[in-house]
C-alpha cells in the first residue's frame, strides 16, 4: 500500500489548501485485493486504502475485485476465477480503447 501511495504522489498538483490531479479525467483503474483470510473482515481496509488515492486523482474505478482464502485456494489453482479475471481484463482493455 505504501508503495502505491508513494508512486501516486507525483501526480498530485499541490496549491494552497487543496490539490488537483495532473492526470486529467480520462484515467481508469481496476482495484484487486487479495487476502489469505476467508472474508471481508480479513481483508480489512485494503480495497478502501487503494481506492481513496485513486479517486482523489480523478481516476475512474471500473471495478473492485476481491479474492479470499489464498492460503487454502491460491488463484493459480482456481480456474474459474482466472477466467473471470481474463474477462474483466478484456472489458477493461475495451473500455480504455473506447476513449
Amino acid at each position: 500500500m505504501k508503495a502505491l501511495i508513494d508512486r501516486l504522489f507525483c501526480y498530485y498538483d499541490f496549491g494552497g489548501n487543496s490539490w488537483t490531479s495532473r492526470l486529467g479525467n480520462s484515467k481508469k483503474a481496476l482495484v484487486i485485493g487479495i487476502c489469505a483470510g476467508p472474508d471481508d473482515n480479513s481483508m480489512g481496509y485494503t480495497i478502501e486504502a487503494m481506492v481513496k488515492p485513486l479517486i482523489d486523482l480523478n481516476i475512474n474505478i471500473i471495478k473492485k475485485l476481491t479474492y479470499y482464502n489464498t492460503a487454502k485456494n491460491p488463484i493459480v489453482n482456481n480456474e474459474e476465477y482466472q477466467i473471470k479475471l481474463i474477462e474483466i481484463g478484456k472489458e477493461f482493455g475495451l473500455s480504455i480503447n473506447s476513449n
